[in-house]
């Protein structure tokens, strides 16, 4: 005679089985039943990063003071690691204590054209630390009601490529990577960033 148990036992497997395997290949996950999956979510959130750049400035002390010498200054301990890894040439020190320096040809893929000047005639150059290479979303939370908006919450990380000057100057990046938090909101035609 046939066991009813036996029966009841591979229908559970069946369904069990074929529900993972429909929340495997769809890529569902928390937020998807309403259209906005990881993927998705990293295409936006990759749309509005691509072109920013992590930069830092360094300043050109030229007319701020007599006593100051002309040159980039930069306070910190991190000169002598610049200098050791042939980006930078120190030539100096301000009243001040901060490291007068001048760019080696070494550093000039990432000095970038663009400068700025504060008030006191302190010139500041920009310097580039990383470029963002690609997106992860890691989490999607369920969507939930905020202000009578639908909102989902996603956490990602960015992956960099990291600039030597990024490396040593900047400690966030120093592993290539920084994590992050976005909100979409559903509107009538979808999902926004």
């Amino acid at each position: 005679m046939f066991n009813k148990n036996i029966l009841y036992i591979v229908v559970a497997v069946v369904l069990v089985g074929g529900g993972i395997f429909y929340f495997a290949s769809t890529g569902n996950t928390p937020g998807a039943g309403s259209g906005l999956t990881r993927a998705k979510a990293g295409q936006m959130i990759w749309e509005s990063i691509k072109d920013t750049k992590v930069l830092g400035s360094v300043g050109y002390t030229e007319g701020v003071s007599p006593s100051w010498p002309v040159g980039y200054t930069l306070s910190g301990n991190d000169e002598s690691e610049l200098e050791r890894q042939g980006l930078i040439k120190i030539t100096g020190e301000t009243s001040g204590g901060d490291t007068v320096l001048d760019f080696t040809d070494k550093a000039q893929p990432y000095i970038l054209p663009t400068s700025w000047t504060l008030p006191h005639m302190q010139k500041n150059k920009d310097i580039l630390f990383a470029t963002p290479t690609r997106v992860e979303v890691t989490g999607l939370t369920e969507p939930s009601e905020d202000g009578g908006a639908k909102t989902i919450m996603a956490e990602y990380t960015v992956y960099y490529d990291v600039t030597p000057f990024g490396l040593i100057l900047d400690d966030d990046l120093k592993d290539g990577q920084k994590g992050g938090g976005a909100t979409f909101t559903l509107y009538d035609d979808g999902w926004r960033l």
